[in-house]
């Protein structure tokens, strides 16, 4: 990258996370609707589009921006303060890390001629059968979060292969080939409608699926389709590490409106109760949590797109370190959102409470399988001690 393409690369990095930052206050004024919709406004999927901030790591071929994982985690980060959930399907939408790796006929089937598709997906698995030109799919796939505005989705299948080996897959497909399950009825994250999908023996081209093997190792079929390192990069390098910046964000702004609440209050001696040394500590300790958090994070995947952009490797314990990382960063989160929660009184108790809301969706984000405490510090240890992954599938 030249120097003139790389000030043009920050320009437009910086644009994109000024406006999610911008956008935020308005999500927070949403929130509530949000929630209640359980799924994202008709207005909030309008101002994600016509911000730019759904095609970040879209191909530019297709008008995309082609950022990195950096900037998509920078603008997670500012939506979240104003809306987790909003800022989760954001992270789901801007699949295009993945649907890149997908074979040069699926891109142009999917984003051809000019066409602005949305795409979601599961990484969840079920079997698939192999029949002449392609695949058959039949089954359910739960937490299909994005999937009301989504216009595609890829979905995990598993392929029965040569003595009995098999090979997880993604298939691309249209929204219209399935049906939706509003199943949706959940504690946090509310605003995400992660619902359930399901397939009836729909029939998926072999051009619309990719080996979950290929894309591991950032060697998938359409990494060579694009004259960017940034589709070259293992998913299981970054998969864990990019998913924690809405939890982060979400955890930014609850210390934001604890700090607001806590100015209005008193003790019942009447006291101010910015004056009482407990709140103080506890506010600190969580403040820490958070940017130690961020650091983290923001260090890990600025490694990572170090090392693509110098076409280096990412060894086995390297992933396992950022795996690790995103896990520990996801508790820090937590940690600091509980102690919030646990010093904003009897009041916290209110639906519309915003730390409450935060609490919520921060432990709804740590409940996903890629922020799992045991999954990310077990999957370190074993390759500290060389005893390999106890997921081939993924590692």
């Amino acid at each position: 990258m030249t120097t003139t393409q790389q000030e043009a690369h920050e320009t437009t990095a910086g644009m994109l996370v000024q406006r999610a930052r911008e956008l935020a206050p308005r999500l927070r004024e949403r929130a509530a609707q949000t929630e209640a919709l359980r799924s994202l406004p008709p207005e909030t999927v309008e101002d994600l589009r016509a911000s730019g901030l759904l095609r970040v790591q879209k191909p530019a071929r297709y008008g995309g921006y082609q950022l990195g994982y950096d900037v998509l985690t920078a603008i997670f980060i500012e939506l979240a303060q104003g809306c987790a959930s909003t800022s989760w399907v954001s992270m789901i939408l801007n699949s295009a890390g993945i649907v890149a790796g997908f074979p040069d006929q699926a891109q142009e089937e999917l984003w051809g001629s000019g066409a602005d598709n949305l795409v979601c997906g599961v990484f969840s698995a079920v079997p698939v059968q192999l029949v002449d030109g392609g695949y058959r799919l039949s089954g359910s796939w739960l937490f299909a979060s994005g999937i009301d505005h989504a216009d595609w989705l890829f979905l995990g299948g598993l392929v029965p292969g040569e003595r009995g080996a098999t090979d997880m897959r993604f298939f691309l497909l249209p929204k219209s080939e399935i049906s939706i399950v509003d199943d949706w009825f959940v504690l946090g994250l509310r605003g995400t409608g992660s619902k359930k999908v399901v397939a009836n023996d729909v029939f998926v081209p072999g051009h619309r699926s990719v080996s979950m093997a290929l894309l591991r190792e950032g060697n998938s079929p359409g990494a060579e389709f694009h004259d960017s390192p940034l589709y070259r990069i293992p998913l299981a390098a970054i998969y864990h590490t990019s998913a924690v910046g809405p939890a982060i964000g979400a955890a930014k702004g609850a210390l934001r409106d604890y700090i607001e609440w806590t100015r209005t209050r008193t003790e019942r001696n009447t006291r101010p109760l910015i004056e009482n040394a407990e709140t103080q500590i506890h506010l600190a300790e969580s403040s820490a949590d958070i940017d130690v958090a961020e650091r983290i994070i923001r260090a890990d995947i600025a490694e990572v797109m170090a090392l693509a952009g110098q076409g280096r490797s990412i060894d086995p314990l390297e992933r396992a370190r950022y795996h690790r990382d995103a896990v520990y960063c996801s508790a820090l989160c937590v940690r600091a959102v509980d102690r919030l929660f646990e010093q904003s009184g009897g009041s916290v108790l209110h639906d519309e409470h915003p730390v409450q809301r935060a609490w919520r969706d921060i432990h709804a984000a740590a409940a996903h399988h890629s922020n799992r405490w045991d999954s990310g510090m077990q999957h370190y240890g074993r390759m500290v001690f060389g005893l390999g992954s106890a997921n081939p599938f993924f590692y």
